[in-house]
């Protein structure tokens, strides 16, 4: 990653999925160093060659430094902390595989959360504008 940045390249990841993820080293500070071996569409891109928005599907896989948060609201969840360079296993076509009903579901389920979440947000900045032009007409600088 280091490398692209250095020469102005910038890489895109898109429909991510991992395959497995295998633990091969544990440190005595409880951290891990897992490797992911994961498909995704990739793109690598700079000024001259913007993006072309062709989904081409690779196989690759990635050392991933971890750790395990002991505090606050992430609680007992394992952090990203530091990412080791990426090697592409193949370019593949898609689907891998079929999505399991459960995790359809799953993700029927998180979009339905979010489109509640966002009407709740729109709802209430609504309210606020209302609130707020109700107040300046009352100061008589409204419309």
């Amino acid at each position: 990653m280091r490398l692209l940045v250095d020469t102005g390249r910038r890489r895109i990841h898109a429909d991510f999925e991992v395959l497995d993820v295998t633990v091969e080293h544990v440190r005595d500070d409880g951290s891990l160093t897992v490797r992911v071996r994961a498909v995704s569409t990739l793109e690598e891109f700079d000024v001259a060659s913007p993006p072309t928005n062709e989904p081409r599907l690779f196989i690759w896989l990635q050392d991933v430094d971890v750790v395990q948060q002991e505090a606050g609201e992430a609680n007992g969840r394992w952090l990203f902390a530091d990412l080791g360079e990426m090697s592409i296993e193949k370019q593949v076509s898609g689907p891998l595989r079929p999505l399991a009903q459960s995790t359809l579901d799953e993700l029927d389920a998180r979009d339905a959360e979010r489109a509640a979440h966002r009407h709740e947000d729109e709802a209430w900045s609504e309210g606020h504008t209302h609130v707020a032009m109700t107040f300046l007409r009352l100061k008589g600088v409204g419309m």
